[in-house]
């Protein structure tokens, strides 16, 4: 439960991919990142770009196949 992710679409990869936004529970706004943890957060975990955009997955298809994403199966914990 140390990092925070979010899905973001990456535009380099055009892939959903889970990019890191804090620590311990808490999301740091970009504007208050140290130079380290810029290093750290905000990039795709893939291909480090940093060209993301916020996933909705209300409003916004598959980016690979433009399909609207289903919830199927449980859920588990990843942890």
């Amino acid at each position: 439960m140390m990092i925070v992710v979010k899905p973001y679409i990456c535009s380099s990869c055009n892939d959903v991919v889970d990019v890191s936004v804090g620590k311990f529970g808490k999301i740091i706004p970009k504007t208050m990142l140290t130079e380290s943890q810029k290093k750290e957060f905000n990039h795709c975990p893939d291909c480090d770009s940093q060209d993301l955009t916020e996933w909705d997955t209300k409003n916004h298809p598959c980016p690979k196949c433009g399909n609207k994403m289903e919830k199927s199966g449980p859920e588990y914990c990843w942890d």
